[in-house]
């Protein structure tokens, strides 16, 4: 069962708020729109991980899709899928690549050949051990009982193809197809057959781990060197598209198409919380979406029900922990 849903990343959400602010003309839209492509055809590598995860008995297992934790040593490590019983717990790195992919004996590298030509990355099976051991580490800090813990590469497509060497075959214990993930899992009830956890110490490690869940801040002005000032401010009509709305008797208007919206707002706040932080102040909201009214800001926030800290003028407006 899944306990924490996979949702389109939060790097291709911050890309579209990114896009939906800048000029049409501007340099760094063509990265950003290649780069999405990019993290897009990640997402449907692991998306296809899910379709075969979910034919597990709910009861069974729990599953975390993207679960971001902080390690002993303060760096954040994140697994593309968690999976956790009382026998023993389960890490898949999903993969969705088209062409080639080369690994070379002891190498840290996958190599990726398509059309002739090849391209170096970090080698998956090299990167799902780390987090294994910082899970591991991150378990032991939480005094969590031992627990086997398995980690898997898991290929999305079919079509791709996996070379080594004859001295390097060992690796196919570890990346497989996933279409065959369902098999490996059932190799691995095979051979961990003795109960460790009761059924409460499965529920209270779910909700230390979704408590533990720490999304990643914003950071995408700084990543494409892009000035807070090329982006548009105001608040954008949903119908079209233009940046031309102002405040009217508890309705935004557009003086384009002429049209009333109550809630256009919300999605100006989410695309603050995609681009600039995590929290927003009353000063600014007004700032982001051109906007005087102190007082009207205010009750714009607190209508979206937005998790608070602070009070008066020192209150900031948190993004939702399930945004």
């Amino acid at each position: 069962m899944f306990v924490k849903e996979r949702k389109t990343p939060l790097i291709v959400r911050e890309i579209d708020a990114i896009l939906n602010r800048i000029p049409l003309t501007h340099s760094k839209r063509s990265i950003l729109e290649e780069n999405r492509t990019n993290y897009m055809k990640g997402f449907r590598g692991e998306k296809q991980i899910d379709y075969y995860l979910e034919e597990l008995k709910a009861s069974d297992y729990l599953i975390f899709a993207d679960l971001r934790l902080i390690s002993n040593t303060n760096r954040a490590f994140q697994m593309d899928t968690l999976l956790i019983s009382p026998y023993f717990f389960l890490i898949i790195e999903s993969k969705h690549i088209a062409g080639t992919l080369i690994f070379e004996k002891d190498s840290t590298q996958m190599i990726r050949e398509l059309d002739g030509i090849k391209q170096g990355f970090t080698n998956p099976i090299v990167q799902v051990a780390r987090h294994k051991v910082k899970l591991i580490d991150w378990l032991t800090k939480h005094k969590i009982p031992k627990v086997p813990i398995e980690d898997l590469v898991g290929i999305a497509d079919r079509r791709t193809l996996i070379v080594t060497t004859h001295d390097n075959k060992q690796i196919y214990q570890k990346l497989i197809y996933a279409d065959v993930i369902l098999q490996k899992i059932r190799q691995f009830e095979s051979i961990f057959t003795e109960k460790i956890l009761t059924n409460r110490q499965i529920q209270q490690i779910k909700k230390l781990l979704l408590k533990s869940h720490t999304p990643v801040s914003p950071t995408i002005l700084k990543k494409y060197n892009i000035n807070p000032t090329e982006l548009k401010k105001g608040i954008q009509c949903p119908e079209c598209g233009q940046f031309h709305m102002t405040r009217e008797t508890q309705n935004w208007y557009c003086a384009i198409c002429k049209t009333y919206n109550r809630n256009a707002h919300i999605k100006a706040v989410e695309e603050y919380f995609l681009i600039f932080a995590t929290e927003i102040s009353n000063k600014q909201f007004r700032e982001f979406v051109l906007l005087c009214s102190r007082n009207i800001s205010k009750k714009l926030l607190l209508r979206m029900n937005l998790p608070t800290t602070g009070a008066n003028k020192n209150r900031l407006y948190h993004r939702p922990p399930d945004f």
